[in-house]
């Protein structure tokens, strides 16, 4: 059961780096054994993809409902909607896990990508419910509407991916990308939220 383990977490980290260009010699190298006996847990490789994307969506999921626990009792909105923003913009920058998600979206095998989207898309519709809930906090007659609720909640989803995806292609490096999500976070502040 500790070699399966090991599979999966190498496989993790190599998906994370090269997306489904690993091979599983590079996975058994990493776990000191030969690529054959990968196949005395694993059927192919398609089966590891799917299994660690289930693993990668149970440690985000499990991140997050930590995250939501400690913003119980906050009762001021702007400082649980940078919590939010924080946590996920540092889950997703540390050990490769946006590349990760981002290599499932570029999986060629269109089952494969579905079967692996599937559970993080649900995951993200639960997080996304959650953080609705936050616009009550907000107290602002502008956000009491359901349906404003819902466009604001996905506005501020796709605001964390274009953080994301600037920390993820800047070439300027970390620093510049760390600034910008503060940039963005005051932006995001001052547009929907009480000043």
């Amino acid at each position: 059961m500790q070699k399966k383990k090991e599979i999966l977490l190498a496989a993790s980290n190599l998906f994370g780096e090269k997306g489904d260009r690993f091979t599983l010699e590079e996975v058994g190298n990493a776990v000191g054994i030969k690529k054959a006996s990968i196949y005395s847990h694993f059927q192919n490789k398609e089966e590891i993809i799917i299994l660690i994307t289930a693993m990668k969506c149970r440690d985000y999921e499990e991140y997050m409902n930590h995250v939501f626990l400690l913003l119980e009792d906050e009762g001021d909105a702007e400082k649980s909607f940078k919590m939010i923003y924080d946590a996920i913009t540092t889950y997703f920058n540390k050990n490769n896990n946006f590349k990760f998600f981002k290599h499932i979206e570029l999986l060629p095998n269109p089952a494969l990508k579905e079967q692996c989207k599937s559970p993080y898309y649900r995951l993200n519709n639960r997080i996304k419910e959650r953080v609705k809930g936050l616009w009550d906090r907000a107290d602002d007659e502008r956000n009491n509407c359901p349906q404003k609720k819902h466009y604001l909640t996905e506005f501020f989803f796709n605001h964390i991916e274009g953080v994301l995806n600037i920390s993820y292609f800047s070439i300027k490096g970390r620093k510049m990308a760390e600034a910008y999500q503060e940039i963005m976070w005051v932006y995001f502040r001052r547009a929907f939220l009480k000043e």
